[in-house]
């Protein structure tokens, strides 16, 4: 071989096309290739990047709405909450009034009352037969006293018969006379307790309770 290349006439198989593309055509051809590329690779970045804006003003959007959403569900707690405090204000104050207005009837009713009761209760207890009230309360304290023991009744000389006759059916009642006692006095002993009656000292104690409290009846209001 000396290095020459023979002139080519033909080549086998059919003809090429009637295009022809220079090189510089083919350059810039693959130059807008990349532009359109690269146009295309931007295009995504700023849909991606206005994704995600979106998403971050939906976020942003859901956060406004929750806490408008809070403040007005706080807006309406207190003014519910103040609207209750006044209404229980109202409440308190009106039941304060009526309850005064009751207590202002009831004293006037009271007073009224406690001097009806007070002109029956006065002649009653002071004509009626002393041994008959001092047997009915010494018979509710025999009646109050399940264990059986023995009970000792002292009245004034006078009242002893009637005393025996009013008591006396009771085995457990031992009746005596006691001179230191009024016609209208008794005493009740056991080997617990001793009680004294005094029809009137309980009939000045009812009086002056029904005509109202006073220290002297509040220091007279002792057990005897």
């Amino acid at each position: 071989m000396n290095g020459l290349v023979p002139p080519i006439v033909s080549l086998p198989g059919p003809a090429p096309l009637d295009v022809h593309l220079p090189a510089d055509a083919l350059a810039r051809y693959c130059d807008a290739a990349a532009v359109v590329a690269a146009a295309r690779d931007e295009a995504r970045a700023l849909v991606d990047q206005a994704r995600r804006e979106l998403d971050a003003a939906r976020q942003a959007a859901e956060r406004v709405r929750d806490d408008a959403y809070r403040e007005g569900a706080a807006r309406a707690e207190a003014e519910l909450e103040c609207r209750r405090d006044t209404l229980i204000d109202d409440t308190v104050r009106w039941l304060i009034d009526a309850r005064e207005a009751e207590a202002r009837i009831a004293e006037r009713i009271d007073a009224r009352v406690r001097a009806l009761v007070a002109s029956v209760v006065e002649p009653y207890l002071g004509t009626h037969e002393p041994v008959a009230l001092l047997a009915q309360r010494v018979r509710v304290r025999v009646r109050a006293d399940a264990h059986g023991q023995a009970f000792r009744v002292f009245v004034s000389p006078a009242n002893l018969p009637r005393a025996r006759g009013a008591l006396g059916h009771d085995p457990r009642v031992r009746i005596d006379a006691d001179t230191a006692l009024s016609d209208r006095a008794a005493r009740f002993e056991t080997p617990d307790a001793i009680v004294r009656f005094d029809l009137d000292r309980h009939l000045r104690l009812l009086l002056a309770r029904l005509a109202g409290p006073t220290e002297e009846t509040r220091s007279d209001a002792q057990p005897y």
